[in-house]
């Protein structure tokens, strides 16, 4: 792995989420909207060989690599320490966002980034989980230790899809997240890439 000179952190943040959830469309709205002042990469975590979520994601501007293969923290794990190490070498970016496989375990990617040396190039920023509401309000789900774990480790949870629930299941979804233990700094609704609010409070 390369060394770096010396030089303040980028701000990192990490998209977590099931498949098929719609983190890439969240990520994408997220980045319309950043401030054009700051300088932006992002990692995608194929599970898969073919890198449609990088594609989609390449197309304004940001630079975008890809991990595919296997997730980010087992199979891909030192792919990423050294996809990292690259990407801030060459861009020097402000913030890194990281868009992980839906079948990866978001603690394991968080402990993989503050490990050495990453973690002297990296200041660790807000956790993001997508969901769909209609899954997070079902046992089925919720007893799952991936998604556990997705939800558990998240700062901010992002609900998509929100077009697409009813009212009812939207309240049950809004009552639930409420009650999480750690509480959530900020609970967030997206629907058809609509835009975030308050941003810069979470990011």
């Amino acid at each position: 792995l390369h060394s770096f000179p010396t030089r303040r952190s980028s701000d990192l943040g990490n998209f977590s989420g099931f498949l098929g959830t719609g983190k890439t469309t969240a990520l994408k709205s997220l980045m319309e909207q950043k401030d054009p002042n700051e300088k932006w990469v992002i990692i995608v975590n194929e599970f898969g060989e073919i890198g449609i979520d990088g594609a989609v994601l390449s197309d304004n501007g940001i630079p975008v690599a890809e991990i595919a293969g296997g997730c980010l923290c087992c199979t891909a794990g030192p792919q990423m320490g050294v996809t990292v190490q690259k990407m801030l070498r060459d861009a020097k970016p402000d913030r890194l966002m990281i868009e992980a496989s839906g079948l990866a375990h978001a603690a394991s990617v968080i402990d993989e980034l503050k490990a050495k040396p990453l973690d002297s190039l990296l200041e660790i920023g807000a956790v993001f989980t997508v969901v769909d509401p209609r899954q997070f309000i079902n046992p089925d789900y919720a007893q799952q230790a991936l998604y556990k774990d997705q939800i558990g480790i998240c700062d901010v949870l992002v609900a998509s899809k929100t077009d697409l629930c009813t009212p009812e299941q939207l309240a049950e979804f809004h009552d639930k997240a409420a009650k999480l233990f750690p509480p959530k700094a900020k609970v967030v609704e997206v629907q058809n890439a609509q835009n975030y609010q308050d941003r810069k409070s979470v990011v």
